[in-house]
């Protein structure tokens, strides 16, 4: 019965839509302010470079989609969420230690990462 009336409330009324559209933005955008507070607390991003990236590759990418079509609800939540997956981008790569080669006496070459996070 309820799946009948929704479209019948959609015809009539589309700015309802739009502001169940901005509550729903809202709450997506709000799912990653704890863990942005958790990174600036701690001064580094306790997720994974896998994550993080296809986290704002797929931000970036809506944006461009959604950006002519200028939904507002929709461009609101990906240029918050896009702000936030930044702040977390920007402290994952300021605390990465990058390759350092090392050269023993004896002419051996090691490669690795020191203290990578």
């Amino acid at each position: 019965m309820i799946i009948s009336f929704i479209p019948k409330v959609i015809s009539k009324n589309d700015s309802m839509m739009e502001t169940i559209g901005f509550i729903g933005s809202i709450l997506l955008g709000v799912c990653g302010i704890p863990e942005v507070v958790r990174t600036i607390k701690d001064n580094k991003c306790h997720l994974g470079w896998n994550f993080l990236l296809l986290w704002f590759g797929g931000e970036l990418f809506m944006l461009m989609y959604v950006i002519p079509m200028k939904d507002l609800p929709l461009l609101f939540n990906y240029i918050f969420n896009f702000a936030l997956v930044g702040i977390m981008l920007f402290y994952k790569i300021k605390n990465t230690k990058y390759v350092t080669i090392k050269r023993s006496n004896r002419g051996e070459t090691f490669v690795g990462r020191e203290n990578a996070i």
